[in-house]
């Protein structure tokens, strides 16, 4: 009786991790992209994913999920409507972020982004948002992440840097710059883009 209990309390903790690691599985793909569903409060644009189904196959099991692999922008004041990219990305979108206004001496920006990726971003003279979207796209077989920024119409797509695996990048805010951060060793390498 004692063991039948053991391997009941077993089972049922291994079922438990199962279903919680899926729920953080699938809490983390809203996090990485799959919740782009906003409005820019400046410009009146909305900003939706584009996704495409991906099935995974494993030994026991198949499962399927969505990747973002373009984002529509569509404008309410003329009915129009548009793909940031003319082709869907072979990565997976995972942020997009653009100024959404100003407060208290600092640059406010879409969603949760700002504690993230946005810097330096404190006591600033005042302005009015930048006319422009970062976007970041994973590649596969975890390769790095490129950066592409585009006027908030989805105008002048431009690859700006790729950040290798292991490396970081962040928004320089105060002096308008993206920054990939890499170490080698006991040495950093740092690359600064106009933003």
């Amino acid at each position: 009786m004692y063991t039948l209990m053991n391997c009941l309390l077993r089972f049922f903790n291994v079922a438990f991790v199962v279903l919680v690691a899926s729920a953080a599985a699938q809490a983390g793909d809203y996090y990485n992209g799959v919740g782009i569903d906003t409005y820019d409060p400046v410009s009146g644009l909305y900003y939706k994913a584009i996704t495409t189904d991906t099935k995974k196959e494993g030994l026991l099991s198949s499962s399927s999920s969505q990747r973002i692999t373009n984002i529509n922008i569509f404008d309410p004041a003329d009915g129009s409507s548009r793909a940031l990219f003319s082709q869907n990305v072979t990565g997976r979108i995972s942020n997009v972020c653009f100024e959404s206004g100003f407060k208290d001496g600092s640059v406010l920006f879409n969603g949760d982004m700002q504690p993230y990726v946005a810097k330096n971003n404190q006591s600033l003279a005042k302005r009015d948002p930048k006319d422009k979207i970062l976007v970041s796209v994973e590649l596969p077989e975890s390769n790095g992440t490129e950066l592409f920024t585009a006027d908030k119409r989805g105008k002048n797509v431009r690859r700006i840097a790729t950040v290798p695996s292991g490396s970081s990048w962040h928004m320089d805010v105060r002096n308008s710059k993206l920054r990939v951060v890499n170490q080698v060793g006991q040495q950093f390498k740092l690359e600064s883009f106009d933003w």
